[in-house]
């Protein structure tokens, strides 16, 4: 299993924010070093049930102990917060050992899970995708050559098949975290005629956005108004081989494309998104079951997002979430371990006090934690028992997650007062992303930081359009105030990452204006653009002009800004009494610069700053790299700005003020 550790590994270590959203902590690898020894003995299990009819294992106990083991080996692994293992594992298993098809019935497991048929859910319904048995069928010669490939090389052909394109079917290495632990595998993949490390150049120009394609073309006096893949081939036709190679050469610098080979990828994908489903409704069924719910609870199943389900979640609406929240602690408290012990008598036999001795890796509390996992997966089943607020059930989840899996920061269980709509809360009711998101600087509650970090979503509600256009410019003014800059769309857009890189007072600041502001959708719904809001609230005191190249801003001292963050930039340096000359020339370099046209944005004494503002456009980045290249031939003193760079200028300008 070593081979599959790193694998887990390279994915949690791909970059610390991704590991941070993916898994609590990077301690946790030895937990999940732990776990995926039984993977095996899950995906035995998965074998052996997978052969049975839904009405089997429905009415025999004949598998009583597949089922038993099963569960013993799963809810360690699917319930404990290991969801890197489950997602990308557990769902192949069935799959990728042979090619077999789970028979359990969509429409009879939902009946008796939800009692009601699956047609009469009109909302959230669980997304199927019907793969005919035709289709199905035709997928199996290509996967035989899978069955006698060893774990780790099947999850990464697995992991081939999601992250590939699903217009091209190209899949850049750069989505496969290091690299190099899948060399062995990739090598294996592609001896079988799996995948393709070498596409062909028609393959390789399905990479490429329209938009880069249409140029392209365009420059070759190709007609563009057309489909993408008519245009891809009107290009391999009508363009030499080796124009083709100029154009794809500098894309492949950066990106080092793989090719899954299998005919049927699209079908393969749904066959086994499609069987992931029916694994995840059975396992909600056989747990449900086990657990004895009452038929009398069944109808408010409805109201249950299964697994795999993709169901946008609902706007917030302002509510006193709060009021009698603590109140009644300790007894809940109290009610569940009781209840703890009664779930444990409910599902618990001999058989599976067996399976965990034979497992060195659980402990003696793995019945405790399953049961409470358990609990707290059947929480929003018991919606009356628990009263109309659920919020202390999962501020205990929050409590366990945070606790148990997060070292860098420890919530603690003290009193705090929330900055935005003053209400008590316990400073571990706050999930651990969004601790994580503020550094551990918690300052307001779980609600109100749910609409501050994604403001653009939640404050598109229709409280928010109630306000009248003077309250709306009042609220955009004192953001302004607050952020101390422009507010610019893309950082209302990118809050989450930039709220920790405030003092905490500007924080709280921010936060409080975000959360009575209504979104950037309604100003430019009220007042015809985000520009024109600006103005009217005062923000933009020099005005804006509409040209035939765009949208040009006044800075504060006269200057001609292409953007919003130039001005911010711009008036920065006057405030600062920083003389600066704007699109100043760059010198004159036989290579990069012949005809004398590139311009930085501007120029202090002998130092050039450039704002790169537009990186996601690919000749955008080229220019950049150009510019770069000139710099180092002329040792050119340059200040690169980005838009995070705008929160503290005098960090990044530091060097300037002291001239």
């Amino acid at each position: 299993m070593e081979q599959f550790n790193q694998y887990i590994e390279s994915i949690l270590l791909r970059d610390e924010s991704y590991a941070d959203r993916l898994f609590p902590v990077k301690a946790t690898l030895s937990t999940i070093r732990a776990y995926s020894e039984p993977l095996e003995k899950v995906m035995a299990c998965y074998e052996a049930l997978s052969k049975c009819s839904f009405d089997e294992i429905k009415t025999s106990q004949k598998h009583r102990k597949s089922l038993a083991k099963l569960l013993a080996h799963t809810w360690l692994i699917s319930r404990t917060r290991t969801d890197t293992i489950y997602r990308f594992c557990l769902p192949f298993s069935v799959l990728l050992d042979q090619p077999y098809v789970f028979e359990l019935n969509y429409e009879t497991l939902f009946f008796d899970l939800f009692s009601r048929p699956i047609q009469t859910i009109e909302y959230p319904k669980p997304i199927f995708h019907s793969v005919k048995y035709e289709e199905r069928l035709a997928l199996f010669p290509d996967l035989e050559n899978l069955q006698n490939l060893s774990l780790a090389t099947k999850l990464t052909f697995a992991l081939l098949i999601f992250k590939a394109d699903a217009i091209s079917g190209i899949l850049s290495t750069e989505d496969i975290p290091n690299l190099r632990l899948f060399k062995d595998d990739i090598s294996i993949l592609e001896q079988k005629g799996l995948i393709s490390a070498n596409p062909s150049d028609v393959d390789l120009l399905a990479t490429f956005g329209y938009e880069d394609l249409k140029r392209f073309a365009q420059k070759h006096d190709i007609y563009i108004f057309k489909k993408r893949d008519d245009l891809i081939n009107e290009i391999s036709q009508k363009i030499s081989e080796s124009e083709i190679r100029k154009f794809i050469r500098p894309h492949l610098e950066i990106v080092k494309p793989l090719m899954p080979k299998i005919k049927q990828m699209q079908v393969l994908r749904k066959f086994m998104l499609e069987e992931s489903n029916r694994l995840s409704i059975y396992l909600e069924w056989v747990a449900l079951k086990l657990c004895g719910i009452p038929s009398v609870v069944a109808p408010l199943l409805v109201k249950r997002t299964l697994p795999g389900d993709v169901i946008p979640r609902p706007t917030p609406k302002k509510k006193d979430y709060h009021k009698n929240l603590y109140r009644s602690e300790g007894s809940f408290l109290n009610y569940y371990s009781k209840r703890e012990i009664e779930i444990i008598k409910s599902f618990w036999d001999s058989y599976c006090d067996k399976v965990i001795a034979e497992e060195p890796v659980f402990d003696d509390g793995v019945k405790k934690l399953a049961a409470y996992m358990f609990e707290i997966g059947a929480v929003e089943y018991f919606i009356k028992s628990l009263g109309k607020d659920k919020k202390l059930w999962r501020s205990i989840f929050a409590a366990f997650v945070s606790s148990k899996y997060r070292k860098k920061y420890k919530p603690s269980p003290q009193l705090l007062t929330c900055n935005g709509c003053g209400a008590q809360f316990r400073e571990y009711s706050v999930s651990w992303r969004l601790i994580q998101c503020v550094n551990g600087n918690v300052q307001f509650c779980q609600f109100c930081y749910e609409e501050i970090l994604n403001h653009d979503y939640c404050a598109n509600n229709a409280e928010m359009e109630k306000q009248d256009n003077a309250k709306m410019l009042e609220n955009l003014h004192r953001l302004y105030v607050s952020l101390e800059r422009i507010p610019t769309l893309e950082l209302l857009k990118n809050i989450p990452t930039r709220i920790p890189s405030h003092p905490t007072e500007k924080q709280i600041a921010v936060g409080k204006s975000l959360l009575v502001m209504p979104s950037q959708l309604l100003y430019v719904k009220r007042f015809g653009s985000w520009l024109k809001s600006l103005e009217m609230a005062g923000i933009l005191e020099g005005g804006y002009r509409k040209t035939a190249r765009g949208i040009q801003v006044f800075a504060n001292d006269g200057h001609i800004c292409l953007s919003l963050a130039e001005k911010v930039v711009d008036d920065w340096l006057n405030a600062h009494h920083i003389n600066h000359e704007k699109e100043p020339k760059y010198p004159f370099h036989i290579e990069f610069n012949p005809r004398k046209l590139m311009r930085a944005d501007w120029k202090i004494e002998d130092t050039f700053i450039e704002y790169a503002g537009l990186m996601e456009d690919y000749e955008y980045a080229l220019k950049m790299v150009r510019k770069k290249s000139l710099a180092e031939s002329l040792n050119l003193d340059v200040i690169v700005l980005s838009e995070k760079d705008l929160d503290n200028l005098s960090l990044k300008l530091e060097r300037l003020l002291t001239r």
